[in-house]
This record gives C-alpha cells, sequence and structure tokens, in this order.
C-alpha cells in the first residue's frame, strides 16, 4: 500500500507532537527537580562559643526552604536528659539557641562547668528532629554532636585566626603609616 502526501504530513506531525511531548515530559521533570531543591528545608544542630565563654546549642535551618511543623528532641546521651521542642515554621537561616546544660537555670555556662558535667563521656549531644517542606513532604533527621570535640576544635581554630589577624592589622598599619609619611 502506498502512502499518500496527507498521510506522510499527518504521520510527520504525529512524530513531532510525540518528541514535543516527552521533551516537556523532560523539562517538567528537571523544574520539578530543581523547586524541590530550592525548597528544601535541612535542620542542623551546633554548639557554639559566644564571646570566648559562653557555650550554647543551636539548631539551625541551613537548607532553602522552611521546615513546617518541627519536632525536634535532643539532650545528652549520658545524662538520660531528653529537651522535646516543638516549632511551628523555621525559615532558612533561623537559628534558635538552648544554653547548656539545658536545665540551667544560668545562661553563664563556661566550658570547664560543662566539662564538669560532662564527665569521663564525650559529652554526645542525641538530636532528631522531623519535620515537611514547603510541599508537605516529611523530613528527619538525626545527628550526634560531641560537645567538647566542637569546643576544643574552635578554640585552637580561634587562635590560628587571632594571630593571623593581628599580623594583618600590623600589615595594614604599616602601609597607613607610609602612605601618611609620603603625604
Amino acid at each position: 500500500m502506498a502512502t499518500t502526501t496527507p498521510l506522510q504530513a499527518q504521520m510527520l506531525t504525529s512524530i513531532a507532537s510525540i518528541v514535543l511531548s516527552a521533551a516537556l515530559v523532560i523539562v517538567t521533570y528537571l523544574y520539578y527537580k530543581e523547586t524541590s531543591y530550592q525548597t528544601k528545608p535541612v535542620l542542623k544542630p551546633t554548639v557554639d562559643k559566644v564571646d570566648g565563654i559562653l557555650t550554647r546549642f543551636a539548631i539551625e535551618n541551613t537548607g532553602n526552604g522552611a521546615a513546617h511543623d518541627v519536632v525536634v528532641q535532643f539532650g545528652f546521651r549520658h545524662l538520660d536528659y531528653r529537651v522535646d521542642w516543638e516549632m511551628p515554621l523555621i525559615a532558612p537561616g533561623d537559628r534558635h539557641i538552648f544554653y547548656l546544660p539545658f536545665d540551667s537555670a544560668s545562661h553563664l555556662v563556661y566550658k570547664e562547668e560543662i566539662t564538669n558535667e560532662i564527665g569521663d563521656s564525650k559529652g554526645i549531644i542525641e538530636f532528631e528532629s522531623k519535620y515537611t517542606d514547603a510541599f508537605g513532604r516529611p523530613e528527619t533527621n538525626e545527628e550526634q554532636v560531641e560537645v567538647l570535640k566542637v569546643l576544643n576544635l574552635q578554640e585552637q581554630s580561634s587562635e590560628l585566626v587571632n594571630k593571623d589577624e593581628v599580623r594583618e592589622v600590623k600589615r595594614e598599619l604599616k602601609k597607613i603609616r607610609k602612605i601618611a609619611e609620603d603625604l
């Protein structure tokens, strides 16, 4: 059976339509994946020091999207102490701070006090979080933070940074003094 020109045109149109539909499906999928990545929340636990002495535990949304219906449990493993905490929304970049130890009446807690409280253990904070993203998809995160290890690393890195900063300030002051003398 011979094909006619109108039939060939109809077949070409059908093939073009199939190819265009497939391309549209691929582009839509790629758009969905990129949008999902851009709206994904990521809750991370951290331990840091303020002004070199005050130690605190923080929960931060490091992702690109808001975390909804947040339910978090955290605490020291060796103390059998846990905190239950809920928040309806944590926007990207939001940080919620808790002073260590968590049940302390005083917010002025020094590294030495935490070391005494932790004793011979590693001072591991167990962190578990459950939340949903903007599309209602559930997310979970379980992590451990070794308090003393983090604090020791921060002290070592801040000592190195401080020495370099002093050197840099001295260099810049010498440059300014030289410019002032030349004027």
